[in-house]
Order: C-alpha cells, then structure tokens, then sequence
C-alpha cells in the first residue's frame, strides 16, 4: 500500500506537527478516488467553513473528476500543478495580470487563477 497526502495548511495536529488525516492508496482505486475519501474524512475533522481551507495536492490529482467533486461537494479550494507543456504555457501567457488573486501561503506569496469552464 501507497500512502496519499494531502496537507491542509495551517490544520496540522500542534503537538506532532503530523496532517490530522491520512488514507491509503491501492492498485484497485485511484489516486483521485482515495483522494475524495480523504477530503471527505478532513471535513469530518475539520468542519471547514467555505474558502477556510486550501487543499495543495500532487500532480498525480491533476483529475477533472477530483476537480468536479471539490467543486461541487466540499468547502475547500483546491491546488494542483498543472503538466508544463507548450499548449498550457501558451494559454497562460495570454492571460492578463489582473486576472491573477495573491493569495498568501504560511510565509510564501502564490498566485492562483480560476480558469472559465467550457
């Protein structure tokens, strides 16, 4: 078994300094599919309030699927790298600055941008 992560900033046990929840990944289930499991089971734990939490995953969540789901069923906000690839940076080098929000990170400035849905 394989274990997944995904850290909640800012919710990490005071004495251990541990992620409050884990799940574990198998050749029979994806990684998006114990990734839902685990957002789920956080939410118990947490009872996040909407936009409280911002989940910071893997490339290997990169899933429209998973992306749907935190959409429509959680409260939290979702980061994802994206594949570096020509048709990508092509497409956000013609996006404006203005369109991007600062969005502080523990000590480290990121900007994110919520892309339109087709």
């Amino acid at each position: 078994m394989v274990g997944l992560w995904l850290m909640l900033p800012e919710h990490l046990d005071p004495d251990t300094k541990q992620p409050v929840c884990f799940t574990t990944a198998t050749s029979a289930r994806t990684a998006t599919h114990a990734a839902v499991e685990l957002l789920g089971l956080a939410a118990e734990i947490l009872t996040p309030q909407p936009g409280e939490i911002l989940v910071m995953a893997d490339l290997e969540h990169f899933s429209a699927e998973l992306f749907d789901h935190v959409r429509r069923d959680t409260p939290y906000e979702l980061l994802v790298p994206m594949k570096n690839q020509p048709p990508l940076r092509k497409q956000l080098a013609a996006v404006p600055p203005e369109a991007f929000t600062r969005r502080m990170l523990r000590a480290c400035g990121n900007t994110t941008r919520t892309c339109p849905t087709a």
